[in-house]
This record gives C-alpha cells, structure tokens and sequence, in this order.
C-alpha cells in the first residue's frame, strides 16, 4: 500500500464514501420483514457491486486500482452486511445508518494498514 499523504487522503475518501453509500442503498431496498440471515446476504451481494461501481467509477483513476480496491471492496461487503442485517432489527434512520457505515469503513481501513504492516513489515507513515 502507498503511504504518500495523497494516497492515504484517496483511501480515506473512498472508504467513507463506499460506505455511507452502501449503507444508504441497503437501507433503502431491505424490506424490514426479511429474515436477518438473508437481508444480510442480500446486503454483502449488494454491497460488493455498489463498492466495485464505485471505485471504479471514481477513485481507480486517481489512487491505482490495487490500492482501493481491497478497503472499498471489504468496506462495501461489511458495510451492506451490518447495515442490512440491523434492519430487521432496529431499522436504523439514514443518517444512523450513513454514519455506520462510514465507521465501518473507516475501520476497514486500519484493519487494513494494520495487517499489511504486520505482513510486510513497512512504516505506516514515511
């Protein structure tokens, strides 16, 4: 993964944006009397074509393609799985729901800078 200042702002910016848009799309189409299980299938399918239209769409062309590829991807499957499945739950607002799965991808993103340090072994910030 890049560690320039430009290549982390892109990440950040890709991964909150895939997901409060993919928190917001599975808040919109998940009926609230879906069996949890399948709302959350239903989300991480959704979830994962809404993160690959939008990164490649948008972010692919400024900041390379492997590296946002791998955060926004797991950021969309997580996010369209937590948010979906919440729905038959508690059926969070949208502004609740964004705010997840910006969280979400948010902490995709660390888990992500953190492995890949602990794998290769490089400084997070040069």
């Amino acid at each position: 993964m890049e560690h320039r200042i430009y290549f982390i702002i892109g990440d950040i910016l890709s991964v909150t944006t895939t997901g409060g848009v993919v928190a917001l799309a599975c808040l919109a189409f998940t009926p609230a009397e879906w069996n949890m299980f399948l709302a959350m299938f239903a989300g991480m399918i959704a979830g994962m074509l809404i993160a690959l239209v939008i990164s490649a769409a948008i972010f692919v062309r400024y900041f390379g393609a492997m590296e946002i590829m791998v955060p926004t991807m797991l950021t969309g499957m997580l996010s369209g799985m937590f948010v979906s499945m919440a729905v038959p739950m508690i059926k969070p607002g949208y502004s609740a729901g964004a705010s997840f799965g910006v969280a979400i991808g948010l902490a995709t993103l660390f888990a992500t800078y953190f492995v890949n340090k602990k794998l290769i072994g490089t400084k997070l910030v040069d």
